[in-house]
């Protein structure tokens, strides 16, 4: 073997090894990667699961909130719909009352009224003297059936309820109007320029306004 077969055969020898090298480099580098890769795809995975479970008891969350929103909301409709029922019971039980019953209300709605204005009216009086100007007349205005039924059986009744809480002068001015008003029943007292309502409606808006918070409190403890 002369000296460029020799060279040839070293330079072949030598390719033979590095690419025997090259390959178990490569296979190892191979593995390598593939492990990385692996773990990559794990650490992925792991992440996708995480955001999942998050998600997941996210929207767990959002479902119970929405819920419990609901499940609240229908309770107060409910206690406002148990609260209307008791005033609207309460409203018809007034205005069912027997009919000498229904007439004693009103007579002692439009006593106190009146009572209540004449008292203001004399404060006024020692207050400000002659500036007062006193009322001409007091005016019972009722519903069309209850000015049938019993207008002017509850004028005597208030006239003669009235006696030592009221002056003559002022018991004289004390009528029943022809005109009828638009309530479902109760009384307007018209002092003048002043008007005393004491209509059911007017009467049961002011008692709901005050006694609301004690009917739930008697309803829902």
């Amino acid at each position: 073997m002369n000296g460029v077969d020799k060279i040839t055969e070293k330079i072949l020898s030598e390719a033979r090894e590095a690419e025997k090298a090259a390959l178990a480099n490569a296979q190892k580098r191979a593995e390598e990667i593939l492990a990385v890769a692996e773990a990559e795809a794990d650490a992925i995975r792991n992440r996708i699961a995480d955001a999942a479970a998050r998600e997941g008891e996210e929207i767990v969350s959002r479902a119970k909130a929405a819920a419990s929103m609901h499940r609240r909301r229908a309770e107060l409709a409910l206690r406002a719909e148990l609260i209307d029922e008791v005033f609207d019971e309460a409203f018809a039980a007034i205005s069912a009352l027997p009919r000498e019953e229904y007439r004693q209300l009103l007579c002692q709605l439009l006593c106190d009224a009146l009572s209540d204005h004449l008292e203001s009216l004399a404060q006024s009086v020692s207050l400000h003297g002659d500036e007062v100007e006193m009322p001409a007349f007091y005016e019972i205005q009722l519903n069309a059936d209850d000015h049938r039924a019993i207008g002017k059986a509850l004028l005597a009744d208030a006239r003669r309820a009235l006696k030592g809480r009221a002056a003559r002068s002022e018991l004289d001015k004390l009528t029943l109007s022809a005109q009828t008003v638009p309530i479902s029943g109760g009384l307007i007292l018209q002092c003048g320029d002043v008007c005393c309502n004491c209509s059911l409606e007017t009467l049961f808006a002011r008692a709901r306004v005050e006694h609301e918070a004690d009917v739930a409190n008697l309803l829902f403890g």
